[in-house]
This record gives C-alpha cells, structure tokens and sequence, in this order.
C-alpha cells in the first residue's frame, strides 16, 4: 500500500473506507443486484471488497494516526531504500505539516508534496540532507534557502520561454513618432 503522508490523503482514505463500506452493504443486503451475473462471480466481489475497509482502517491506524500522536516519536533508517518513507514518518510524528517543513528549509509546499509523492526521487542529496535536520530540530547550516530560478538552479528556462526569448529578440525596434 502506499504511504500517507499528509491529512488531505488521510481524509480521502477515511471516504474511501466508507466508500467501500456502502457498496459491500449493498452488495450482501442485494439492493444493488444484477440477476445476470455468475454465483460465483459476485461472491468474489463480495470478499474482495469486504477486505478492503479492514485494510484501509489498519493502514489509518498503524501508520499515519501512529505517527501523528507521538507514539512512534522516533525513526531509525536501516536501509538506505527506507530513508523517504523514514523521513515522511519522521515529519509525520513530529508534528511538522509540509508547509511548516516547506517554511523552514525556504521552499514553497509544493516541491515538498512533490518530493513526499516520490519518496524523494528528485530531490538531491544536499536538500535531503536539510530536510533531515530540520525535521529532527536541527537548525539548517545554511538557513533557508531558495533557488527557485532557473539560473540559481544551473538549468536552462522551459522551451516555451527560450522560444518567447527568442522572438522578443528577433522583433526589429519600432520607430516612435
């Protein structure tokens, strides 16, 4: 199952649960039931999704109510390939949201969401490494930093803009009377 890492994803799974509660409702009481389909066929229905509540609450209560009480309070890596996950619980049990951890190492919420979503797969080792003071009290050595252009960042602008770059350049001066 994947991680959740932020409240707007706990709320989505806390509707899916009663989601998948009301249809196995109406599966066994029959009132959504279509005569055509196999015996067979509806019981797996019925046990598939019978399952998926039980999953979805344990998934709540272990992992992400676990961490946002303070009962997990601390999170050790043992593999490098668990460092995302162990960050996004470290953030989790200390109480931090994305946007106070965004706030805090100089970066907006988004890229943090981003980074979280892809256990970190874009981010470089240096703002892991910030990332991971932070969230356990450290002050950042550099304090906040934000290299949000292109050019602090060492890269070239979108296409679209080299394009709009280009044909502003190309345009011949108008003469003003």
């Amino acid at each position: 199952m994947v991680m959740l890492t932020n409240e707007r994803q706990y709320r989505s799974t806390q509707a899916h649960v009663r989601r998948f509660e009301e249809l196995l409702r109406r599966l066994t009481d029959g009132s959504g039931r279509v005569d055509d389909v196999d015996p067979r066929l509806r019981q797996a229905e019925i046990s598939a999704v019978s399952r998926m509540p039980s999953r979805l609450r344990a998934q709540l209560r272990r992992e992400y109510r676990g961490l946002r009480s303070g009962r997990k309070s601390r999170v050790r890596v043992d593999f490098i390939e668990n460092l995302p996950r162990t960050l996004i619980a470290a953030r989790i049990s200390s109480g931090m949201t994305a946007a106070e951890l965004a706030r805090r190492v100089g970066a907006t919420e988004r890229p943090i969401e981003r980074y979280e979503a892809t256990e970190y797969a874009g981010a470089s080792l240096a703002r892991i490494q910030e990332i991971a003071q932070v969230i356990n009290g450290e002050p950042s050595e550099n304090g906040p930093t934000r290299t949000n252009s292109t050019a602090a960042k060492g890269h070239r602008a979108p296409r679209p803009v080299r394009r709009a770059r280009r044909s502003v350049a190309r345009r011949k001066p108008v003469a003003v009377r």
